[in-house]
C-alpha cells in the first residue's frame, strides 16, 4: 500500500470568507463609533442648554434675595458649623459667626457637652435680644459632611426653641416667613 504524501504546497486555505467577516465587523464598529460621537455631541448640547437655564435661574434667585435684603434696613445672621477631625471624634467645637463680631467657638469634648451647648444657646439669646428690631436668621451648615448627627440634632433643637420663643428669629430654609 502506498500512501499519498501531500506536500505543504498542496494545502489551499481560502481566506475570502474570513476577510469578508473582518471587513463587515470593521464597518459595524466604525458606524457605531460615528453614532456614539454624534450622540455625545447631542448630549453635550443638551447639558450645555440645561446649564444655561440653571445659570439664568440662579441669577434670578440672586436678584430676588438681593431685593429681600434691600427691603430691610439690615438682616442679622448667625451661622454655626461643627467641624471635627475623624481621628479625634471626641474633640469638636461649635464655630459661631454673627454679624459684626468675631467668630466664637465652644469646645465639645467627650460625651458631656451640655454645658457647651448651654453656652452656645446663651450667646445666641444674647445676640437675639440685642437685635429685637430686625429679623435674625439662624443658619447651620447642615450640608456639611463634617458634622456629627448628634451635634446637628442638638443645634437644630436649640434653633427651633429660639425660633418658637422669639418672633424675629427664623431658621434658614424658612425665608418665606421673613417676607410676609
Amino acid at each position: 500500500m502506498r500512501r499519498n504524501k501531500r506536500g505543504k504546497s498542496d494545502i489551499v486555505i481560502d481566506l475570502t470568507s474570513m476577510l469578508d467577516v473582518i471587513f463587515i465587523l470593521l464597518l459595524v464598529v466604525m458606524v457605531g463609533q460615528k453614532t456614539t460621537a454624534s450622540q455625545s455631541a447631542e448630549e453635550y448640547e443638551k447639558l450645555q442648554e440645561a446649564a444655561e437655564v440653571q445659570i439664568a435661574e440662579a441669577e434670578n434667585a440672586k436678584l430676588v434675595y438681593e431685593d429681600i435684603a434691600d427691603s430691610y434696613s439690615y438682616v442679622c445672621v448667625a451661622s454655626a458649623s461643627v467641624p471635627f477631625d475623624a481621628d479625634e471624634i471626641q474633640k469638636r467645637k461649635i464655630m459661631l459667626l454673627v454679624n459684626g463680631s468675631e467668630m466664637r467657638s465652644f469646645e465639645l469634648i467627650g460625651n458631656d457637652v451640655e454645658e457647651s451647648f448651654a453656652a452656645f444657646k446663651a450667646a445666641l439669646e444674647e445676640y437675639i435680644s440685642e437685635y429685637k428690631d430686625c429679623p435674625v436668621i439662624l443658619s447651620l451648615n447642615d450640608d456639611d459632611d463634617r458634622i456629627l448627627y448628634r451635634d446637628e440634632k442638638r443645634i437644630t433643637e436649640i434653633y427651633n426653641e429660639l425660633s418658637e420663643n422669639n418672633p424675629n428669629v427664623y431658621i434658614k430654609g424658612n425665608l418665606s416667613e421673613v417676607v410676609s
